[in-house]
């Protein structure tokens, strides 16, 4: 019964810090994405302003 608790007890913190890192990885490369949407906005916004000076 004790081992059985032990392997449990072990797989429980082995997940935790797992998802503790996985969460971590995601929270950097959400805000990577984030970053690139603005600048992405950002040059959209440049090339219409361009065609609008051109007509």
């Amino acid at each position: 019964m004790l081992m059985i608790l032990g392997i449990g007890l072990i797989g429980s913190v082995t997940s935790t810090v797992t998802a503790f890192f996985l969460e971590e990885k995601n929270s950097r490369e959400t805000l990577e994405l984030k970053q690139e949407l603005v600048d992405i906005q950002k040059e959209l916004h440049m090339l219409r302003k361009l065609i609008e000076n051109r007509e």
